[in-house]
């Protein structure tokens, strides 16, 4: 499962929740929507191994169960998102919301023992509140071992600093011990507007069933956000000399002016997603530290593994297509409405196919973000391409906003459909 692409797509559809059952409620229909085979239950109590517990979310696909728990922690804010109004209170209490959170960890860990179909959990904090992912100034405050701010490490006994009062940790005075090492990476959930409890992030830990060995750092991977320069995004692994481990080539004395560092990332796979999510930046790999991922090498070899492609062109405008193209078969189906009457068959022969291959190329889907929207149009144009691939499935979504070798592709689909 992967719960970093579902939080993405959770996150351009629902910015702001009201509560933590709302949230709750919609990262579950957000599950079930992606995985429509899933068996997803709210509130689930495993009677057999702690009759007191009860898991946030939990999820079935086939034999692989996946226990999820949330956090939703927010700081006062007023504000109208899609004609709606949210009115979030200032919890507070941080200190014991971080060790709330530590203890769901735990919890899981210990799920992943006793459960024989245990595949892996997740733990999951959103929040608006900047005081979760900044670095305290105050070293020695009686939470500090349960401190969650980003780029911090969590692993082995955690407690209560010895000064802590009784009425602070009342109720939750036991030390919790972690199994695995959690590196704490904040990334970026959803802007609402420029005050300061504006912007929201999550932070999403992967609880596994054995104990992970610390990963090198040169087997990781950061990316680069650049706002100034090309609004770009480049992906590095932590040994290049442009990256230094997330410090960049002047040990990152400009802090976030120019731009800003996201990582360690534990896999190539999991960096891109992340990439991917960014609004607005062109994302590439280092050439200097990644030439085996060289895009030209693998678009040639991932081209050659689309198998169907289905694309959707319409909204509120008064013709709406649907075009359905198999490249192993040649069948070219389209419909020109919305409920798909009026279908229309025919076969490409292979000449035709490898051009529609090679125009695919040229425009370069393989490389699109999951999402191009533009949030301030609210009827207008939107469009889906679902692409089909050897064992893998790409899905793109757009509103009024389209990558920038639209051109190319919008004119390959009419000039299918016109011959």
């Amino acid at each position: 499962m992967d719960i970093t692409k579902i939080l993405n797509n959770l996150s351009n559809k629902r910015k702001i929740f009201v509560s933590e059952a709302d949230f709750q409620f919609a990262l579950a229909w957000e599950i079930k929507s992606e995985i429509p085979e899933a068996e997803v239950r709210l509130e689930y109590c495993p009677v057999d191994i702690d009759s007191s517990m009860h898991i946030d979310i939990l999820v079935k696909i086939g034999q692989d169960i996946y226990p999820i728990e949330l956090k939703y922690m927010t700081k006062q804010c007023d504000v109208a998102v899609d004609d709606e109004r949210f009115i979030l209170k200032n919890q507070g209490a941080q200190d014991i919301k971080r060790y709330d959170f530590i203890k769901d960890i735990c919890r899981v860990e210990k799920l992943s023992e006793v459960m024989d179909d245990f595949k892996e959990g997740y733990c999951i904090a959103i929040t608006n509140d900047q005081s979760y992912w900044n670095v305290s100034n105050n070293s020695n405050t009686c939470d500090a071992a349960f401190r969650i701010n980003d780029n911090s490490i969590k692993e082995g006994k955690l407690q209560w600093a010895a000064h802590t009062g009784s009425g602070t940790n009342k109720n939750r005075e036991e030390a919790l011990i972690l199994k695995n090492r959690y590196d704490i990476c904040w990334r970026d959930y959803s802007k609402i507007n420029d005050s300061n409890s504006g912007a929201f992030k999550y932070l999403c830990l992967k609880v596994c069933d054995e104990v992970i060995t610390e990963i090198e750092s040169t087997d990781k991977f950061w990316i680069y956000e650049n706002w100034v320069a090309e609004k770009k995004a480049v992906i590095h692994k932590a040994n290049c000399s442009y990256c230094n481990n997330g410090q960049g080539t002047q040990k990152n004395k400009l802090g976030n002016k120019n731009g800003r560092w996201h990582g360690p990332f534990n896999s190539y796979e999991e960096v891109k997603v992340v990439a991917d999510g960014l609004e607005d930046r062109e994302v590439r790999d280092c050439r200097s530290c990644n030439p085996s991922i060289n895009k030209d090498n693998t678009n040639n070899l991932r081209y050659e593994d689309i198998k169907e492609v289905r694309v959707f062109i319409g909204g509120y405008m008064p013709e709406n297509y649907n075009i359905y193209i198999n490249f192993i078969t040649g069948v070219v189906i389209w419909s020109d409405d919305f409920i798909q009457e009026n279908k229309r068959k025919f076969v490409l022969d292979k000449q035709k196919i490898d051009y529609v291959k090679n125009e695919l190329r040229k425009a370069d889907i393989l490389s699109w973000k999951e999402n191009y929207i533009d949030k301030y149009i609210l009827d207008g144009m939107q469009w889906n391409l679902d692409i089909k691939l050897n064992n893998k499935e790409k899905k793109i979504y757009g509103s009024n906003k389209y990558p920038k070798e639209w051109d190319v592709f919008y004119k390959l689909i009419f000039s299918i459909i016109e011959k």
